[in-house]
């Protein structure tokens, strides 16, 4: 990749970021989510750090009926009831991995190239190994129950 498009794709990374935070979106797009018009965050994260670019986290599992997570991150849970057909469904509203700053730069940096990532397919999503990038948590020691 040459440098010009190298600093043409960062940069449209940067707008994305900019567009998408939480502070920014909430002023000027009210209408596109519940909390927006409420000014209260879906996750525990300061208004100006959440972004929103990934409202549907990419590492939701959605080939299982009762969800998962493809990362196994920690940070979600299985919450029960009985009323679900297989007694369980995934949580992940106390996960803010897809919605810090830092991952969703390092996501798009990944798909544009500016990552060199390995993509794997997991069921309908894609898990990503990245090479010396000791900022992306691998969560593999954590098993689903």
């Amino acid at each position: 990749m040459n440098e010009k498009t190298r600093q043409c794709i960062e940069e449209k990374i940067e707008r994305i970021l900019r567009e998408f935070r939480f502070s920014s979106r909430s002023k000027e797009h009210p209408e596109e989510c519940p909390n927006y018009p409420r000014q209260k965050p879906c996750h525990d994260i300061p208004a100006g750090e959440l972004n929103c670019f990934f409202c549907v986290c990419p590492e939701y599992d959605n080939t299982r009926e009762e969800g998962g997570c493809c990362i196994s991150n920690p940070e979600g849970k299985w919450f029960y009831h009985p009323s679900h057909p297989k007694g369980r469904i995934w949580d992940c509203s106390d996960c803010d991995h897809p919605h810090r700053e830092e991952n969703v730069r390092k996501y798009l940096g990944a798909l544009f190239g500016l990552i060199n990532c390995e993509f794997k397919a997991y069921g309908t999503g894609i898990v990503k190994i990245c090479e010396n990038d000791s900022d992306f948590q691998d969560f593999s020691g954590y098993i689903d129950p």
